[in-house]
């Protein structure tokens, strides 16, 4: 009998070892199931302020037509919004590019915001796309096709790419674009990119550079069917010291391309143009029709941004809840596992009572009720105990 209370006693420690066990572990559960719930509230939080963010935006976009006007008539041609619109005009755009490469020229076709679309790579929009005819006694100087040339004008005021490589990628696009299949090779059209920046591209503090193809060894000019030639508005004071009247000439286009309300004789159609888009009210209504498009099309950008950055939250916020679900899940486990061992211990010391009582009653000839007092069970304990004796 001792071996039988001993064993028993052992059974009951290990039963209370791992009830504690198990309750420290639900412990760490609900304390990791506490900082979720902190982290989830969190995550919708930050998901509400973004979804307040997004409504903000479209009110503060909302900008009324009186103010897209006032825009409209201090804006210049280094905006996108204006020189679309002076790249309507073919005489301004054949005075641009014939001042660029001073050489007398005919623009046949101009198309600002023109599309390029490469099946399976990437696409390109070019500021302006033109076609120009060059006299042919002048062909051998200039390095122009004879049959027609494309010329590509970008505005550029963000020093924010690989400008070169984009030129050069805009100048084998305009070629693939327009060569028809089968082309024999020196048939390719020729291509021109002028390069137009609020910056200094290739900071050597000049206002015009060209990029020629020259061969390493022998420094011999090769061949190449794209001309590279980039323009900008920063070094316009060095520009007036330059020996090259073209250049000087370059730097004058160029001012009038920083400076929205300059004009210069020199340029008699871009000046026109200039003049028609910041004074006459069609013009201004013109600039402000592109720069409400623009305005819609940034916010539509900014309501796309922001809802996607509403989509990620929620993902995260359904991933967090279901961690949570998991978390309630397994503390329910755990809770049930720990009900089962109570009431095992229970089962246990009930059956070791009941065998205590029964050994004293024996051993001291006591009736049940007597035996039960003298181990100082409780009336709730007696009236359990008594029909199980």
């Amino acid at each position: 009998m001792p071996n039988t209370q001993m064993k028993k006693g052992e059974d009951t420690h290990h039963m209370e070892e791992e009830k504690t066990a198990l309750q420290q572990r639900v412990n760490e559960l609900r304390e990791l199931l506490d900082q979720q719930d902190a982290d989830l509230a969190k995550l919708r939080n930050e998901r509400n302020q973004t979804v307040r963010k997004l409504k903000r935006t479209k009110l503060d976009m909302a900008i009324p037509s009186q103010d897209v006007l006032k825009l409209a008539r201090n804006v210049g041609p280094m905006e996108d919004v204006f020189f679309n619109k002076v790249g309507e005009d073919l005489a301004a755009i054949e005075e641009i590019i014939q001042t660029i490469l001073d050489v007398p020229l005919k623009a046949r076709k101009a198309i600002p915001q023109f599309m390029i679309t490469n099946m399976g790579s990437r696409g390109v929009r070019l500021d302006n796309y033109a076609e120009i005819i060059v006299e042919a006694e002048l062909l051998d100087n200039c390095e122009l096709g004879e049959k027609g040339t494309i010329v590509d004008i970008e505005v550029q005021k963000e020093d924010n790419c690989d400008h070169e490589f984009r030129v050069y990628y805009n100048g084998a696009s305009m070629i693939i674009n327009r060569t028809p299949a089968k082309t024999d090779f020196q048939d390719l059209p020729h291509a021109v990119v002028i390069y137009i920046s609020a910056f200094d591209p290739f900071k050597e503090g000049k206002v015009f550079y060209e990029t020629v193809k020259v061969d390493k060894e022998s420094k011999n000019p090769r061949r190449s069917p794209v001309r590279e030639l980039y323009a900008n508005t920063k070094n316009l004071d060095k520009a007036s010291e330059d020996k090259h009247q073209n250049v000087r000439k370059v730097a004058a286009l160029m001012k009038m391309f920083r400076d929205p309300d300059w004009y210069d004789d020199q340029f008699p159609e871009f000046t026109r143009r200039k003049k028609e888009l910041h004074e006459t009210e069609g013009g201004v209504e013109e600039v402000s029709k592109e720069l409400q498009l623009l305005i819609d099309q940034e916010v539509e950008k900014t309501n796309r941004r922001n809802a996607e950055e509403i989509k990620q939250r929620d993902e995260k916020i359904k991933q967090r809840d279901e961690k949570i679900k998991q978390k309630d899940e397994e503390i329910k486990q755990k809770d049930e596992e720990i009900e089962k061992i109570k009431r095992r211990k229970d089962m246990e010391m009930d059956h070791s009572r009941i065998d205590t009582i029964r050994i004293i009653k024996e051993k001291l000839n006591l009736t049940t009720q007597q035996a039960m007092n003298w181990l100082g069970l409780s009336d709730d304990q007696q009236a359990r105990y008594v029909s199980m004796v």
